[in-house]
């Protein structure tokens, strides 16, 4: 689609690019393949309606950019543990657990 890539293109130049829609839209398939052209970093959250928790998508998209740039998260959040394992990046806690109000 030469409209979607036109778009695509300068989405890249920016810091985040977020492409949100319904089912069916086709967002996997034409951001994938523009994905697979390479030299685009990226982080692919896909969310169902038990991410609704509050603070749910914050803590995976924060994981899934750590896990991209081989970064840490400093954290004061149990959560960030499990994320941390299951998706292989460093993570520390800012103080010990229950040591904060």
């Amino acid at each position: 689609m030469p409209r979607l890539d036109a778009v695509f293109e300068r989405a890249i130049d920016r810091p985040a690019t977020f492409f949100v829609a319904g089912a069916g839209f086709g967002k996997t398939t034409n951001v994938s393949a523009f994905l697979q052209k390479g030299g685009t970093r990226f982080v692919w959250l896909t969310l169902d309606p038990l991410d609704r928790e509050e603070g749910r998508v914050v803590d995976y998209l924060v994981a899934a950019a750590a896990q991209e740039i081989n970064g840490t998260v400093l954290h004061y959040d149990a959560d960030y543990d499990l994320l941390a394992e299951v998706m292989d990046f460093e993570s520390a806690w800012l103080a010990p657990p229950g040591s904060l109000p």
